[in-house]
Parts: C-alpha cells; sequence; structure tokens
C-alpha cells in the first residue's frame, strides 16, 4: 500500500471513503500489512474494495478475506523462491541476469538450444 495513501487516510477528515483495488493481492505486500492497514482504514471508516474479489462485509465475507491474502501471500512467497532458482541457476551456466554489463563490458548473445540467452563479453578497442 502506498504510505502517501496511508498518511493521507490517518486525516482528521481524510477526502475519500473507499479505495478500489484490482485485487487484495495488489493491496498489501503481505497478510501482516493488510490486517494492519485495513484496521487503521477501519477506524477512520474507509472501505477497501476489490474490483475481481468481491467480498461481503459478513463474518464469511471476512473468512474468505483472510483465505484469499494467506493464498495470495503463499503464491508470492513461492514465485520469489522459483524465480531465484532460476536466476541461480542461470547464474551457475555462465549466463547474464542483469540488464545493463558492468563497465568494461557488453551482452553477447548465445544459443542455448533453441533458446538465444545474454553472456558477457569484454570489449575490444580496435
Amino acid at each position: 500500500m502506498n504510505k502517501r495513501l496511508v498518511l493521507i487516510a490517518r486525516m482528521k477528515n481524510p477526502p475519500f471513503q473507499l479505495i478500489l483495488v484490482w485485487k487484495l493481492s495488489r493491496f498489501a505486500r503481505n497478510r501482516e500489512d493488510s490486517i494492519i492497514y485495513k484496521s487503521l482504514l477501519r477506524k477512520q471508516g474507509i472501505q477497501i474494495v476489490s474490483i475481481n474479489e468481491p467480498i461481503e462485509d459478513t463474518p464469511t465475507g471476512r473468512l474468505m478475506e483472510g483465505i484469499i491474502e494467506v493464498i495470495d501471500e503463499f503464491y508470492s512467497s513461492n514465485l520469489a523462491q522459483d524465480i531465484t532458482r532460476g536466476l541461480r541457476e542461470n547464474a551457475s551456466r555462465g549466463f547474464f541476469n542483469g540488464s545493463r554489463p558492468p563497465f568494461g563490458s557488453l551482452r553477447k548473445k548465445v544459443k542455448d538450444g533453441d533458446k538465444s540467452r545474454n553472456t558477457l563479453g569484454i570489449w575490444h578497442l580496435a
């Protein structure tokens, strides 16, 4: 959640009563942050509405919201682990994971099966 939005929400008379999000996973990075922010916003009378996950303000709705948030947090953690594993594997095979090569280096394309990957080469001045 945007820190500036939280500061505005904490004002005596916040200029909004509702925060619209695409999905609950876009509201906060993890379940703990979500609970803290939603509690703060609820005290200010501000409601969070998810476009793709309509949830009623009932005990069952709050249960479903919690389940969705736990699953989203799991998915995010699992994805981060998979990405890290892929980057390590890529680097261990000698491929370059970065976007801008270090000074004095250049990016070289090499064939890896049916894919094209980047490695690093050294500038040669003629």
